[in-house]
């Protein structure tokens, strides 16, 4: 099998965010992703993760980091109230996560 690469000209870059969704209340991460990947507009850059209060969003190929910025926020404002850009809750009592199956 042959895969064709389609190059650009110069240099590109797209980027992608993981986004944890926790509940405002207890402030521990809860399995909210796939209701917001399914209740999303954008399922082609919105998608899941391992764990199910992860979700992922992602850019296409941008020219630069300033138009790779712009996609990603873009996006993510409308997660914006339910999300927190954390790499772990910080107040996670106990790790209770569903992980996502196939």
């Amino acid at each position: 099998m042959t895969i064709i690469f389609n190059g650009s000209q110069g240099p590109t870059v797209g980027a992608e965010l993981e986004l944890q969704s926790i509940d405002l209340g207890a402030k521990n991460l809860v399995s909210g992703a796939p209701q917001m990947i399914e209740s999303s507009q954008d399922q082609m850059h919105v998608k899941s993760a391992l764990v199910q209060s992860i979700i992922g969003i992602n850019t296409d190929v941008c020219q630069n980091m300033v138009e790779a910025r712009r996609e990603l926020y873009d996006r993510m404002i409308s997660f914006w109230l339910f999300m927190t850009l954390a790499s772990t809750s910080p107040l996670e009592r106990r790790l209770v996560l569903s992980v996502v199956q196939g």
